[in-house]
């Protein structure tokens, strides 16, 4: 799990959310906009897990997932991961390979 300081708060989410490029993917929507650090956020609807213990074990997935890509990011920045329908079905390997593969379509990694 990422510490707290590098994840992103409310107000900082709102902002970022309204002003940040845009990049897809089949399974995240990433939001990305320069910043002193790197901060990471990851956004579950109760539309994709109606069940809010999977919606908190999907968001602890991605954290986990992206403190173990930091060191390849190179590009300090707020990154939004919105997630789409079909994400919950994903092991952690593969969720990890996913989130990966739209920060390498960002150009950050």
């Amino acid at each position: 799990m990422l510490p707290k300081k590098q994840r992103v708060s409310r107000k900082l989410f709102e902002t970022v959310f309204r002003s940040a490029a845009t990049i897809s993917s089949p399974f995240f929507v990433l939001k990305i906009k320069e910043a002193k650090e790197n901060r990471f956020a990851f956004s579950v609807s109760a539309k994709i897990c109606p069940e809010a213990v999977d919606r908190n074990k999907l968001r602890r997935r991605g954290y986990a997932a992206a403190q173990n890509l930091l060191p390849q990011i190179k590009k300090l920045a707020v990154f939004l991961f919105i997630v789409k329908k079909g994400a919950e079905k994903l092991n952690f390997q593969k969720l990890q390979e996913e989130i990966k593969n739209v920060l390498h379509k960002s150009g950050v990694v």
